[in-house]
């Protein structure tokens, strides 16, 4: 076991169990999860991350800023890189992936509804 004194505010496992997701102020960081050695550090807005979710294939990683940015990132786990910015026109209130990983669905509550979004290619 590992102990962290730096996970921040939010926590999640990816599904395979190998990285562990966090957010602190506008950065997400993705360890090791057996060893707790730090992956990648993401500057993911420049306010505040409210949303980390992993991919269901723990390939992707998703943050987002739904309330001050409306700005919703893909990076990749691998290599820590952001992928995609995703920018939904309107108060954000949710995100979530498609249980094939190929998708990410996007929820405002003013402005542009639910937009239906592409991981590969971050269009709509």
């Amino acid at each position: 076991l590992w102990e962290q004194s730096d996970l921040g505010l939010s926590a999640t496992f990816s599904p395979d169990g190998h990285h562990i997701l966090t957010c602190q102020r506008k950065f997400a960081k993705l360890w090791f999860a057996e060893s707790g050695e730090l992956a990648h550090t993401m500057e993911a807005t420049d306010f505040v991350v409210e949303v980390i979710l992993f991919s269901p294939d723990s390939q992707k990683v998703l943050t987002a800023c739904m309330e001050f940015d409306h700005r919703v990132k893909l990076w990749s786990v691998t290599s820590g890189e952001c992928l995609h910015t995703l920018a939904h026109h309107g108060e954000g209130h949710q995100a979530a992936f498609s249980p094939d990983s190929q998708q990410v669905l996007t929820t405002a509550v003013e402005g542009s509804g639910a937009i239906l979004w592409s991981v590969q290619t971050g269009e709509r």
